[in-house]
């Protein structure tokens, strides 16, 4: 995946199977949660699907894993949530750097200044 589209058929067809794993053995939740962090309203459609996913059979999900991911919620076809769980899932991030210096991320993943919630208390008042 280059970061600028979903992944291919064969990868969401593997990440079908691993839905359906962690559905079965409860587990979907914790998946949810983590890239929920980084793209807030994921939780549901991870949740979702994997409901979904968890009543098929193993051999329709090899064969049709990614049709029916795809079907199941209109976010898998968003960059987004893939850009997401692939940086969710490295080991060094710079997510805390972009927080504590104030930046973001856009939609191509370039660092822009972030809008301040806060004005320091270290600065004088005017």
């Amino acid at each position: 995946m280059s970061g600028n589209s979903i992944p291919d058929t064969a990868t969401l067809n593997v990440f079908a199977k691993e839905l359906h794993y962690l559905a079965k053995e409860r587990r979907s939740g914790k998946l949810a949660e983590e890239i929920n962090r980084g793209l807030p309203g994921s939780s549901s459609t991870i949740k979702s699907s994997a409901r979904k996913l968890k009543k098929l059979d193993e051999a329709t999900l090899a064969s049709e894993g990614a049709e029916r991911l795809l079907a199941a919620k209109k976010q898998w076809q968003d960059v987004r949530i893939w850009r997401t769980m692939k940086t969710s899932g490295e080991v060094f991030t710079d997510s805390f750097y972009l927080t504590a210096t104030d930046l973001t991320r856009n939609e191509q993943g370039r660092s822009l200044p972030g809008i301040p919630t806060s004005t320091s208390s270290c600065l004088p008042k005017a």
